[in-house]
């Protein structure tokens, strides 16, 4: 199933697609998988799948993902998803069987191709991979970075805390050595990415959970004061707000034909602004002042570069 060629993007997809075959099975037989790898569209030189080479990429589940590939003790010694219903309380194993597998599905079935559409995420898979295992080892690594406002790019070792999937881009949450503080950079930036010998230690202090908690994207900025916010959100937009919450602070206080009114409790940081800005008139902020402040400050940047000013 594997080979020295394969790449980390390929293993990738495969680890996938194991699942989807065994979920969708309920419970499977080790010679049916095989059946199954000889007439996949992942397998284009129809290769055998060794006993080794399948146990390997469970083991590799469970460590990746904490998706665990058990074994029935008699009968047919069938394998199957342990814990499945598990899955539904967790985030990340819940986003790799929807969001992955999905992939994996439109490159399985002809019939859906062109059928349905999903966007690519910029930085594919072969840096998240390497990420994944380098965060799980405590390795830490060397990349090239490209950095878009000013157009240089720099070689830097990190020490990878955790990775952060928004608005469909990847992010690492790193120890930058030579900064000597946490840095977060886009994947789709990275442009080259190898895992050192040397390892690190994480802050014991550190919390990934919180780390976060305040903010509204991947901006993170501790000098940006912690407060309540309150917006006023016309019909229909209220109805995305309430289906696809932005923070995990919102509360919805009150509700009308017209509007609802939103109370949120974050740091209000430059991405936060420029969404609230994209949202006008749809969404407006009551309080506090300095947000609307900042907020109708973008607005009339855009009209002035709109009129040429």
């Amino acid at each position: 199933m594997s080979s020295a060629k394969t790449t980390a993007g390929e293993l990738f997809n495969r680890y996938i697609w194991l699942i989807e075959v065994i979920n969708e099975a309920g419970k499977i037989s080790y010679n049916d998988i095989r059946k199954k790898w000889e007439n996949s569209s992942l397998n284009d030189s129809h290769s055998d799948l060794p006993r080794r080479t399948f146990f390997a990429h469970c083991r590799a589940l469970e460590e990746m993902f904490g998706v665990k590939i058990s074994c029935e003790t008699s009968g047919y010694y069938r394998y199957y998803i342990e814990d499945y219903e598990d899955i539904n309380n967790d985030k990340l194993r819940r986003w790799v069987l929807n969001n992955l597998s999905l992939r994996n599905l439109l490159k399985e079935s002809s019939q859906l191709r062109g059928k349905i559409y999903v966007d690519e995420i910029p930085s594919g898979y072969t840096f998240l991979t390497t990420l994944m295992k380098s965060i799980k080892n405590l390795k830490s690594v060397k990349i090239l970075h490209h950095n878009y406002q000013n157009g240089t790019k720099k070689e830097s070792i990190i020490n990878p805390y955790l990775l952060k999937l928004h608005k469909n881009r990847w992010y690492v949450l790193a120890y930058s050595q030579a900064e000597k503080e946490m840095r977060l950079y886009g994947l789709d930036r990275i442009m080259e990415c190898e895992t050192l010998d040397q390892t690190f230690t994480i802050d014991p202090e550190f919390d990934a959970e919180s780390y976060f908690s305040d903010y509204y994207g991947v901006l993170v900025k501790s000098t940006v004061k912690l407060e309540k916010v309150v917006l006023k959100v016309k019909d229909p937009e209220n109805k995305y707000l309430r289906s696809l919450p932005w923070h995990h602070s919102q509360k919805e206080i009150e509700t009308t034909d017209e509007y609802s009114i939103f109370e949120f409790k974050l740091r209000p940081t430059t991405d936060f602004v420029v969404d609230l800005s994209l949202k006008f008139p749809d969404i407006k902020v009551l309080e506090p002042e300095s947000l609307k402040h900042e907020v109708n400050k973008v607005l009339i940047n855009k009209l002035k570069e709109i009129e040429g000013v």
